[in-house]
């Protein structure tokens, strides 16, 4: 991984992007670490944790989900940042 890991939550919605700068703009972002996040997220859905399979595309919470949900992926979301981390 070149840079860090930026969580953009906007709302109910969620970004994940491996970056190697700030992050918040389309040039920071089109450098960004495509293979850490194809790493992150196979490591989530090893969890059972289903995300979008791009990091330009949002995770939503709902209604649905209910606190266990919300625990269980962040415990889910530490171990794979530690596993992209290596």
């Amino acid at each position: 991984m070149r840079g860090g890991a930026m969580l953009q939550p906007r709302g109910i919605d969620v970004y994940v992007v491996f970056y190697g700068g700030a992050g918040d703009d389309w040039e920071s972002a089109s450098k960004s670490d495509t293979g850490a996040f194809g790493r992150f997220f196979r490591a989530m859905l090893d969890t059972g944790v289903y995300l979008p399979p791009s990091q330009y595309e949002a995770a939503f919470l709902g209604a649905a989900h209910t606190e266990q949900d919300v625990q269980q992926t962040i415990v889910a979301a530490k171990q794979a940042f530690a596993a992209v981390k290596g």
